[in-house]
C-alpha cells in the first residue's frame, strides 16, 4: 500500500468485485499484512480497516483513495465507523481497551476501559449516541457523548456470549448466547421484551454468526452447518430454513 489510490478492477455490478485491496510492506522486505477488521460508514462509500500491526486506514471507495489515520501499535479486535460525529471511529484493541479517534485530526478523542477479555464486537445505536461492546464474558453499554459506561449488561455466567447488538431503527438490543438462546431488551430500561423460542430439536446447528435486515424485522442465524435460520422478530418465530450446498 505505497500509493494513496485504490486499484479499481471493474465498475459496480451486482455480484462483481469492484475493488481488490492488497496490504503489502516495502519492496525490500515484501510481506502481506493481514486486515483483521473492517467497518463501513453510514453512507457505504467509506470503510475503515485495521491490520494486525495496529495500522488503521480509511478507504474512500467513491474517491478511489485511502489514508493512514492511526497507528495504535497493537492489533485491533473490532471496529465501528458509524458514530454521530462522522469523522470519529471506535477501535477495540488487544489490551481489552476501546479508543475513539478522529480520522481528520488523527487525535485520540477518548479511551474506554472496563473489559477483562478481548472485545470482538462493537455495535452502535442508529442515533450514534450509544455503543455496545461485547467480549466473551460481558457486554457493556456506553454513552458516546460522554464516553462513560452506562451499564454492564447482566449476563448468565454459565453461558458464553456470541453477540450483543442493536437492532436497526429501534431501541431494541438483541443478545445471542452460545446455547442458541436469544433475548431482546429495551435499550433505555434494559427490560427484557421477549425471548425467541428454541430452534427445532431436529436442528443440530449452533449459532455463531448473525445478521439483521435493514428494517430490523428478520434475523438470520448460522453456524457450522449448511443451513441458515431466518427468524421473524415481529412474530418471534422461525419461519424459514435455507439449505445451502454441502460445501
Amino acid at each position: 500500500m505505497e500509493q494513496n489510490t485504490l486499484p479499481v478492477l471493474w465498475s459496480l455490478h451486482i455480484g462483481v468485485i469492484i475493488v481488490n485491496i492488497i496490504h503489502n510492506t516495502s519492496d525490500y522486505h515484501p510481506k502481506v499484512l493481514r486486515f483483521l477488521n473492517v467497518a463501513f460508514d453510514g453512507t457505504g462509500d467509506c470503510l475503515i480497516a485495521g491490520d494486525h500491526q495496529g495500522n488503521i486506514y480509511v478507504f474512500d471507495l467513491h474517491g478511489n483513495r485511502f489514508n493512514l489515520v492511526q497507528r495504535t501499535a497493537q492489533a485491533c479486535t473490532a471496529l465501528a465507523f458509524n458514530l454521530r460525529r462522522k469523522s470519529e471511529f471506535l477501535v477495540a484493541l488487544a489490551d481489552y481497551s476501546i479508543k475513539c479517534f478522529d480520522t481528520v485530526t488523527k487525535e485520540l478523542v477518548s479511551w474506554m476501559r472496563g473489559h477483562e477479555s478481548s472485545v470482538f464486537s462493537i455495535s452502535v445505536h442508529a442515533s450514534g449516541k450509544y455503543a455496545i461492546t461485547t467480549s466473551s464474558d460481558t457486554a457493556q453499554l456506553w454513552d458516546l457523548d460522554t464516553f462513560q459506561r452506562k451499564r454492564k449488561l447482566n449476563i448468565r455466567q454459565s453461558v458464553g456470549i456470541q453477540k450483543v447488538f442493536f437492532l436497526p431503527l429501534s431501541n431494541t438490543i438483541l443478545s445471542c448466547f452460545k446455547d442458541n438462546s436469544i433475548f431482546a431488551w429495551e435499550c433505555d430500561t434494559l427490560f427484557c421484551k421477549y425471548q425467541l423460542p428454541a430452534p427445532p430439536e431436529s436442528s443440530s446447528i449452533l449459532y455463531k454468526v448473525f445478521a439483521v435486515t435493514r428494517d430490523g424485522r428478520i434475523l438470520a442465524a448460522g453456524g457450522k452447518s449448511n443451513h441458515l435460520h431466518l427468524w421473524c422478530l415481529e412474530a418471534r418465530q422461525l419461519f424459514r430454513i435455507i439449505q445451502m450446498p454441502t460445501k
